[in-house]
């Protein structure tokens, strides 16, 4: 299933996110498939997290029904339950055992004029670097690790106002864009919050990419899908 979240929705965790999904699963009477042992669940995945906060415009959640049903059917069934800041893109049958393994991403994020004209000198410098190490914060009663955020970082392009950073993944990991915006020198506040992932490109062999399609334009605002 293609999806696009933004609002506040988007501050939803990937862990909650799920938990959202199923119950709009749930309430829309699919035929779900689910797990084994003493608490059953939907089978459910949404194979390339989203950060905390960043709107997600192309976004995809794999769901498992124990029969086949028409895409159109289950997308007007699915609609139908999700809550403001959801929208439901497009449903279509997943390819066998496709293992669905993010290769990068495209992030988009709209700055304030006198930002961007200091931004071109900052990102050549970026680029021209072969290692960033950055502190990690994990969470609360986690201790912070350090990251080098270079390699995961393929490409930074700044249009207009509008700065795109093309983000890769190793082993399904990759770089927060709030960690790319302060490497930058780009307040994290309130720019990591106005951050959107306009799409995903797949590993390929994993999925097909008619099945795949992604558009690339761009967003006309970081916190909007439209």
């Amino acid at each position: 299933m293609q999806f696009a979240i933004a609002g506040d929705t988007r501050f939803l965790s990937h862990h909650d996110t799920l938990r959202m999904f199923e119950r709009v699963a749930i309430r829309a009477g699919l035929p779900l498939r689910y797990s084994a042992g003493f608490s059953p669940s939907p089978k459910l995945a949404l194979p390339a997290p989203r950060p905390v906060g960043v709107a997600g415009l192309d976004e995809w959640l794999l769901l498992h029904l124990v029969q086949r049903v028409e895409p159109a059917v289950v997308c007007q069934a699915l609609g139908a339950h999700v809550p403001e800041g959801v929208r439901i893109a497009g449903c279509r049958p997943a390819l066998g055992n496709a293992s669905w393994q993010p290769r990068e991403a495209l992030y988009d994020v709209q700055l304030a004029a006198e930002l961007a004209a200091s931004l071109p000198a900052a990102i050549e410098q970026a680029m021209a670097c072969t290692s960033a190490v950055r502190t990690r914060r994990m969470g609360p009663g986690r201790p912070a690790k350090s990251v080098d955020v270079r390699p995961y970082v393929l490409d930074l392009r700044l249009h207009d106002r509008r700065l795109r950073m093309r983000l890769g993944y190793d082993a399904g990991a990759t770089v927060r864009p709030s960690e790319v915006l302060e490497w930058l020198g780009v307040p994290s506040q309130p720019y990591a919050s106005a951050v959107a992932r306009v799409c995903i490109h797949w590993a390929s062999g994993d999925l097909s990419d008619e099945q795949l399609s992604s558009s690339h334009s761009r967003p006309k605002e970081a916190g909007s899908y439209e």
